[in-house]
């Protein structure tokens, strides 16, 4: 199917699952299509402004970011393999995000100001219903807390704070992952290794630079003041 330069609004693109095989567009069309992620180019058409939509067929991983604006239907879909979602800082409305992920457990903000949401019955619906859950939980930069809380819709969930973090310098410490098993290489002698889970919890603590983690999941590895957080599938 070639297009050309004809265009048309966003729901447009939801009659198409495989658009690089079926869509042919041309310079001057508004949207622009890779590996079957839809965007939205700016006036200019120079720059990709927005998300139309993402495929559920599509693979996310277990963590995902979310680092532009996003049409209200373009994270439609279970992706079942998706834990941990992170939202830019300069990201303000997150209306109808990832409402039929069954595995959600995490979202995590950059910004210390809650993002809107207008369409709270089909934003992150599946997570909502696990709101009280343990595990299920969002993370906000520290002191934001309580903005969070003010807000009708992000209150529903566990709130909880985080310090910024800087990974381990490649030349000095490095986390490495075997299956299950966690091995910080480059620990000086007397440091300790602290190993926390995605609800808080501490699944290890002291001086081995090798431990088997219970599950998979989202861990922080803490060596002194030093932070690595760590996705075990």
């Amino acid at each position: 199917l070639n297009l050309g330069n004809v265009d048309f609004d966003e729901p447009f693109w939801f009659g198409f699952n495989y658009f690089d095989q079926t869509v042919i567009l041309g310079d001057r069309s508004r949207y622009y299509v890779e590996s079957d992620v839809v965007y939205r180019k700016s006036a200019d058409l120079l720059s990709l402004i927005e998300l139309v939509r993402y495929p559920s067929h599509k693979e996310v991983g277990s963590e995902y970011r979310v680092d532009r604006p996003f049409y209200k239907d373009a994270y439609l879909g279970k992706h079942p393999e998706l834990m941990h979602v992170r939202i830019a800082s300069d990201i303000t409305d997150v209306t109808g995000l990832f409402p039929e992920a069954t595995n959600l457990k995490v979202i995590e903000f950059e910004s210390d100001r809650p993002p809107h949401v207008s369409d709270a019955d089909n934003t992150l619906r599946e997570m909502s219903v696990k709101a009280s859950f343990p595990g299920y939980f969002i993370m906000v930069p520290k002191g934001s807390g309580a903005y969070y809380y003010a807000n009708p819709f992000w209150r529903q969930f566990q709130i909880k704070e985080y310090d910024s973090v800087a990974d381990i310098p490649s030349d000095s410490l490095r986390v490495d992952i075997n299956g299950r098993e966690l091995s910080v290489v480059g620990l000086v002698g007397g440091e300790r290794m602290e190993v926390v889970n995605a609800s808080g919890q501490t699944v290890y603590a002291g001086a081995e630079s090798t431990v088997t983690l219970p599950s998979s999941g989202v861990y922080i590895v803490r060596v002194g003041a030093t932070v690595r957080k760590v996705v075990v599938k």
